[in-house]
């Protein structure tokens, strides 16, 4: 999943595209009694890039990549109707 995001640095505001890979949550192992061994893993999004359109790579700060990870949630949700 691509996503454009703007992102400010030196005071300037510089367009990027961040590279994102989802991964699909999953239920823990459970015994034969349906007891819980290990616990559930949530659905997940890492970034693997984040590129200007010049190919310059910036790190995001913690608030920018809250803001992606909402917006990648957002367009999830948004695509999920749209899937069959």
């Amino acid at each position: 999943m691509k996503i454009k995001h703007t992102i400010e640095r030196n005071e300037a505001e510089v367009e990027v595209e961040v590279s994102l890979t989802y991964y699909r949550g999953y239920r823990g192992y459970r015994d034969k009694y349906g007891a819980q061994e290990e616990p559930d893993e949530p659905a997940t999004f890492e970034v693997e890039s984040v590129i200007d359109n010049q190919g310059h790579e910036y790190d995001l700060t913690d608030a920018e990549y809250d803001e992606v990870m909402e917006k990648a949630w957002k367009q999830r949700a948004e695509n999920e109707g749209t899937q069959d």
